[in-house]
C-alpha cells in the first residue's frame, strides 16, 4: 500500500478497488450528479491510500484516487471494516493523491521538531477535527519519543488536534 500502514480490518487494497469500481459503474448507469458522474470520464483507478481512524479503534478507510489525463479528477471513500463507499467526490486537476507526500511530512515535522529522531516514520489518520475537517484529507502523524505531531496536507504542524463533533 501506498504510504500507509496496513489495516486490521478484512477489506483489502483489492477488495477496497473492487467496490469503488462497482460504485463508479452504477453512478454512471444511475446517478444524477452530473459533475460526479463526468468525474469519473476516462480515468484509471490507482492504488488505495488505507487512513487510520483514532476517533473509532481499530478502524479506518482507504482513499481510490481516480485520475485523468490531466491528474485527479476523483476520490472514493471506502470502509476498510464493510468495504462498503462511505462517499465520494470530484476534485480538481491535480498531479498526487494527496497533496502532501509521506517523505514531505517527514521533513516538515523534522524541520518543526528538531527533537525527531531520523528512524521515525509517519502514518495516514483522521479524526473529526478543526485541524482536519474532511476525510478526503487525512493527517500525517509522526511518533517524537512518546510524543506525536500531526502534520496536514498544506504542511502545518499541529502538537494535539481540536477535536469537535462534526467531520467526515
Amino acid at each position: 500500500m501506498n504510504e500507509s500502514t496496513t489495516p486490521k480490518e478484512p477489506c483489502t487494497p483489492e477488495t477496497a478497488t473492487s467496490a469503488a469500481l462497482n460504485f463508479v459503474h452504477n453512478i454512471k448507469e444511475y446517478a444524477f450528479d452530473v459533475v460526479l458522474k463526468t468525474a469519473f470520464d476516462g480515468t484509471q483507478v490507482s492504488e488505495p491510500i488505507y487512513v487510520e481512524r483514532l476517533d473509532l479503534p481499530n478502524s479506518g478507510y482507504y482513499l481510490v484516487p481516480f485520475f485523468g489525463p490531466h491528474g485527479l479528477t476523483a476520490v472514493v471513500e471506502v470502509d476498510a471494516s464493510t468495504a462498503q463507499v462511505s462517499k465520494a467526490a470530484a476534485t480538481p486537476g491535480s498531479s498526487k493523491a494527496l497533496p502532501l507526500s509521506q517523505a514531505d511530512a517527514l521533513s516538515v515535522a523534522r524541520a518543526a521538531e528538531p527533537d525527531l529522531r531520523s528512524e521515525n516514520t509517519a502514518r495516514l489518520v483522521w479524526q473529526p477535527s478543526k485541524e482536519s475537517p474532511d476525510s478526503f484529507l487525512p493527517l500525517w502523524v509522526v511518533g517524537i519519543g512518546r510524543a506525536s505531531v500531526f502534520v496536514d496536507q498544506a504542511g502545518r504542524v499541529w502538537r494535539k488536534l481540536t477535536v469537535n463533533s462534526k467531520g467526515g
